[in-house]
């Protein structure tokens, strides 16, 4: 009798497929070796807890543990790395909406530099306050 053939070179040169909690197939999981370094950590069951509620909200295939703490990683690491032209183009819309509705409640009353320094103290904040916001550039000298 012949004996079935061994499928351990197959099981070698592929990477095995990760399943989820739910059981599902995680292709994103699949890692290059080579390329990736493992980290081991360890994790209050809060935290834990808060990850899996995090995984039942994604769409099938749900993501494993690992792979669901390494989109997070990701994730936070590009929230403060945004695009500048974006920041700066937003910036510059709700500039223009705001000067528009304070020009429609301002005072008509009041000479065109008073209504400007009003306006211009109401957009920018108050002189001394400027100093604190941290996403504004630090004023060279």
């Amino acid at each position: 009798m012949k004996e079935p053939k061994s499928t351990s070179r197959a099981t070698l040169r592929h990477a095995p497929a990760a399943t989820g909690r739910d059981g599902a197939i995680d292709f994103a999981a699949k890692v290059e070796a080579s390329s990736a370094e493992r980290v081991t950590l360890e994790m209050p069951p809060d935290e834990l807890k808060s990850i899996d509620a995090w995984i039942k909200t994604q769409p099938a295939p749900r993501p494993s543990r690992p792979e669901a703490i390494r989109r997070l990683v990701k994730q936070a690491l590009t929230v403060g790395q945004r695009p500048q032209k974006r920041i700066k183009k937003a910036a510059s819309k709700a500039r223009e909406m705001a000067d528009q509705e304070l020009d429609r409640l301002g005072d008509a009353s009041l000479p065109v530099g008073e209504r400007e320094r009003r306006k211009r103290r109401l957009t920018k904040g108050p002189r001394e306050f400027r100093d604190m916001r941290g996403d504004l550039p630090k004023p060279k000298g």
